[in-house]
């Protein structure tokens, strides 16, 4: 959990906080739920219990009620973090589809207050690929790519994105301008194996997507 119980808390409370911690480790998820229960029934507020019976009703196949938790761990938290914007998401992601709005509106709050952390950017594109919002998903994709000093990974994903949508030609010159990238590598960067694997990578996608004879 993020945040410990607070040391003024009774002993027979605290108790249920790490109870609840034993048990969510154990995966014996309906006793952690419960044992957090018993915890947020005399402290509502703490992000920690919060976060913990999320953790617990997401395993059980709770996910709006585990969503409900995070939000409150969200507001409660004095420094919110990125994990936690990101198991809310997953939450009403796990939702269902209809869910789905709702979730990248919330790791979107995420950014607006911590900035473009990557992790949260990424699980955004996932959310907007799985809606079928090809270009939504790829403007996310070219902001993060922008602000990168590395290029070709980012534009290998964009390949595979345009490739995944049949959007074959835009595919290319996207994999076209990762090798780009990928030649402009200090030399130093350029003898490694996973460098090695990329070219190959990108080289068999342009053939791959290259009209017959070209």
């Amino acid at each position: 959990m993020s945040i410990a119980p607070p040391a003024s808390t009774p002993k027979l409370i605290r108790v249920e906080y790490v109870r609840g911690e034993i048990l969510l480790d154990a995966e014996r998820n309906a006793d952690a739920a419960l044992a957090f229960g018993r915890y947020l029934a005399v402290l509502p507020d703490h992000p920690g219990a919060r976060e913990g019976r999320a953790a617990a009703l997401l395993a059980l196949g709770r996910p709006l009620e585990a969503a409900h938790d995070l939000d409150v761990a969200i507001a409660r938290q004095k420094v919110p973090l990125p994990e936690t914007y990101l198991a809310r998401a997953r939450a009403l992601s796990e939702a269902g589809d209809a869910h789905l709005e709702d979730a990248i509106a919330g790791l979107d709050a995420g950014i607006a207050l911590l900035g473009p952390v990557v992790t949260l950017e990424r699980a955004a594109i996932e959310l907007e690929l799985r809606r079928g919002n090809i270009d939504a998903a790829l403007q996310r994709l070219d902001g993060i790519r922008v602000r990168s000093a590395r290029q070709e990974a980012w534009l290998t994903q964009r390949g595979e994105i345009l490739e995944r949508a049949g959007r074959t030609d835009e595919a290319r010159a996207a994999y076209v301008e990762a090798l780009s990238a990928l030649d402009r590598l200090p030399s130093h960067r350029r003898e490694t194996q996973a460098r090695r694997d990329l070219e190959a990578k990108l080289r068999g996608a342009i053939q791959r997507l290259s009209p017959p004879g070209a």
